[in-house]
């Protein structure tokens, strides 16, 4: 995807409505996830353009195996990163890389990544006021 056509996929609907979090409960009214909103700092939609940038880059010269180029998700490369507890698992573990322990490094260790990911996390607070309005 070229950088103007992820400034389209930027000015979709579904980014420019959400200018605050909103919370999805399930049947029991219970937080299951969370739309976060797009800071209103230019400097981020800036961070968002170089993460994207560079992961096209660590994807261009990595070389995929088939599972991880045709999966539930779709046609498209990806790994699995992070911490896991799948059925069957009795505790938590490290997802293995296969391979790209070097490429996902590099992604983990670079600051505009960090900052995405620290916003993505749910380091922004939620109004209580959005929650008890869906009771």
């Amino acid at each position: 995807m070229e950088g103007e056509q992820m400034n389209d996929v930027q000015s979709s609907s579904l980014f420019t409505f959400l200018s605050v979090n909103h919370p999805i409960l399930d049947q029991l009214k219970r937080v299951v996830a969370v739309l976060v909103s797009r800071p209103k700092d230019p400097s981020y939609d800036a961070a968002a353009s170089r993460v994207f940038e560079k992961m096209a880059q660590e994807g261009e010269s990595a070389t995929f195996a088939l599972k991880e180029m045709s999966h539930r998700r779709g046609s498209f490369p990806a790994i699995n990163v992070g911490i896991s507890l799948g059925p069957g698992d009795r505790v938590p573990r490290r997802v293995g890389v296969g391979n790209h322990d070097e490429m996902v490094q590099r992604l983990l260790d670079d600051n505009d990544v960090k900052r995405l990911a620290s916003h993505q996390d749910g380091r922004q607070p939620i109004s209580t006021d959005l929650i008890k309005s869906k009771n």
